[in-house]
């Protein structure tokens, strides 16, 4: 799922899907009624940040099955200008820029299309953002801080000052490590690493503008019992990070 769009400019589609084998167009949706920030997938329905950079504020609905335009839900006067968006079980969150004086989160219930929208208080508009265990991290644009905003008692209870501004938030699922990108736009970039109290851990290079995390978390299933005659060895003991593990039996052949 692609979304297209930037400030002053037209186009005569601004989301379209794509085969991820063959990267062919599939189809593209012409009537969502203005540029396209990002996208995330709530069963089989598409939510897409809609703004035209000024005064508008949507959150449109692609039906994946059906690969048609379901809806747009306008966001008010509160939620102008989404441009992040983020989904916790049967709910959306937009991140909203405004009026670039101030920032907002709107909460959206994907069966009612219900929503409220919160404002930060902010000095400008949000540039990263991340969910993360109920709690969506942000910083405002030239800002060195990270905020900590509740989703249910919508408040910001915590700030972390990372000294640093940053281009892209990703928090780790496993282990809650901070992953903020930090680049001039032009000619380097960076990542650096943080605890959930705002502790620099480590930092390494990156390509220019590293802006989007994803990180590959997989459950290893299916292993079967060890007969009771196998013994285990830890090659490493004690161990911190990785240990190599042999195993031997009782009753050798």
């Amino acid at each position: 799922m692609v979304t297209r769009g930037e400030y002053g400019i037209t186009l005569p589609s601004y989301f379209q899907a794509y085969d991820k084998n063959t990267l062919t167009i599939i189809y593209e949706i012409t009537n969502i009624s203005g540029s396209c920030a990002e996208v995330r997938t709530v069963n089989d329905t598409a939510y897409i940040a809609v703004n035209d950079f000024g005064n508008m504020g949507k959150m449109a609905l692609i039906a994946l099955n059906n690969q048609i335009f379901a809806r747009e839900i306008d966001l008010g006067i509160d939620g102008m200008n989404p441009e992040a968006v983020r989904v916790e079980g049967n709910r959306i969150y937009t991140v909203n820029s405004m009026d670039w004086t101030n920032s907002s989160i709107t909460d959206i219930d994907a069966a009612s299309g219900t929503f409220q929208t919160q404002k930060l208080g902010t000095s400008g508009n949000c540039g990263a953002s991340t969910l993360y265990a109920g709690n969506i991290y942000f910083q405002v644009y030239g800002e060195n801080r990270v905020g900590v905003f509740d989703i249910i008692t919508k408040n910001v209870w915590d700030t972390l000052t990372i000294n640093e501004n940053v281009y892209g938030l990703g928090i780790d699922p496993v282990n809650g490590l901070i992953y903020a990108g930090i680049t001039d736009y032009v000619s380097f970039g960076k990542v650096s690493v943080f605890d959930l109290s705002g502790n620099r851990v480590d930092s390494f290079a990156a390509g220019v503008s590293p802006g989007t995390f994803a990180f590959d978390v997989r459950q290893v299933t299916g292993i079967e019992k060890t007969d009771k005659n196998n013994n285990f060895i830890f090659i490493s003991n004690p161990v911190s990070g990785n240990a190599d593990v042999m195993s031997y039996s009782k009753n050798p052949l």
